[in-house]
C-alpha cells in the first residue's frame, strides 16, 4: 500500500503532474491515471496539504483494516528527534503495539529514558471513546494494572542491561571510527581536516553523517568525524574544536554572540548553513583548499 506524498508543491515551478508520469515507469500508477495510489501535493514549508495527506493515510489504514494491539510492551518506530528549550529531549513515534504511558521504560538503539509526558494525535477519536466503554476493554485494563508494576521494574532492569549491551556492540562495530586523541593527531603526518556536525533534528545529522561516509579521498587529505549532535553550538564543542584543530559545521542551528566570541579568540571557524547542499559545498572548498599541491610536467 503506498500514498504518495508530492512534495514543494509551494513553488511556482512545480509539476505534480509530470511527478505522477515519471511514476508510472516504477509501476506506481496514481489514481488520475486508473490506478489505486493515492497522490496528495503537499509543502512541507508551508504546511499546506498536510492534514489530507494523513487523513488519506488514515482512510487507506481503515480500509486495509489495520489495527494495532493496545496491549502487551510498548514497541514504536522513531519518526523524527529533536530538542526542545522548554521541554528538553523530544522525539515523534509512531506506536505500534502496546499503550505509551509516561513513566514507560523506552529503549532505541544504544539509549534508554522514560517519557515525562506526550501528545496523542488521535485520529479516532470517537471510536476510542466508544471502546473505552465497553465492558471487556475494562476487564483487560484492570487485568493489566495487576501486572503493571511488576512489569515496570522488569522492563526497566532489562531495559537497562540491553541499552549496556548495544553500546558495547556499537562501540566494536565503530571502533575504527573513534577520533583519535589530541596527542595522537599531533604524531600524523597525514593532512587532515577535523569536523564537528551539528544540526537542528537527528533526521538532518544523520543526512549528513551519510553524505561524509561517502568520501573517498582521505589518501589526500582525511576526513575526520570529532563529534556530531543535535542542538545550538555550545561551548564544548568549540573547545573540542579548538583542541582537534577542526572546523565546526551547523546545519538550521544557532551559535550566540558568545560562542561566536569565543570561536574568534580561540581562531575556531564556525560555518553556519541552511541549505544541505550548501553546507556540503562549503566542506568541499575546505576539504580543497587542504590538498597538497600537485606537480605536473608538461613536454614543451
Amino acid at each position: 500500500p503506498i500514498v504518495l506524498a508530492i512534495n514543494k508543491c509551494d513553488k511556482a515551478e512545480a509539476d505534480p503532474e509530470k511527478v505522477k508520469k515519471e511514476l508510472l515507469a516504477y509501476d506506481v500508477v496514481c489514481e488520475d491515471y486508473g490506478g489505486d495510489v493515492q497522490a496528495v501535493p503537499v509543502s512541507a514549508l508551508t504546511g499546506d496539504n498536510l492534514t489530507a495527506l494523513a487523513e488519506a493515510t488514515v482512510a487507506l489504514a481503515e480500509m486495509l483494516e489495520l489495527k494495532a494491539d493496545p496491549n502487551g510492551p510498548v514497541e514504536g518506530t522513531v519518526i523524527e528527534s529533536f530538542t526542545d528549550k522548554g521541554r528538553g529531549l523530544v522525539t515523534t513515534a509512531i506506536i505500534q503495539r502496546g499503550t505509551l504511558r509516561k513513566g514507560s521504560v523506552l529503549v532505541a538503539g544504544k539509549c534508554w529514558a522514560k517519557p515525562r509526558a506526550r501528545e496523542v494525535v488521535d485520529w479516532r477519536k470517537y471510536e476510542q471513546e466508544q471502546e473505552k466503554g465497553q465492558q471487556d476493554l475494562k476487564i483487560i485494563e484492570e487485568k493489566r494494572k495487576e501486572h503493571q508494576e511488576a512489569y515496570q521494574k522488569a522492563r526497566e532492569k532489562y531495559g537497562n542491561l540491553l541499552w549496556k549491551k548495544r553500546s558495547i556492540l556499537r562501540f566494536l562495530e565503530r571502533k575504527e571510527q573513534i577520533p583519535l586523541k589530541p596527542k595522537e593527531k599531533m604524531e600524523r603526518d597525514s593532512n587532515v581536516l577535523s569536523v564537528i556536525i551539528k544540526g537542528d533534528v537527528d533526521g538532518s545529522v544523520e543526512a549528513i553523517l551519510n553524505i561524509i561516509d561517502t568520501y573517498d579521498a582521505s589518501h589526500e587529505c582525511e576526513l575526520e568525524l570529532v563529534h556530531f549532535g543535535v542542538g545550538d553550538i555550545s561551548a564544548n564543542d568549540v573547545n573540542l574544536a579548538e583542541t582537534f584543530d577542526g572546523v565546526i559545521y551547523g546545519f538550521n542551528v544557532n551559535a550566540g554572540n558568545v560562542i561566536q566570541q569565543s570561536a574568534a579568540k580561540k581562531g575556531v571557524k564556525i560555518k553556519l548553513h541552511k541549505i544541505i547542499y550548501r553546507l556540503v559545498e562549503d566542506l568541499q572548498e575546505e576539504l580543497s583548499s587542504r590538498l597538497p599541491c600537485a606537480v605536473e610536467e608538461h613536454p614543451v
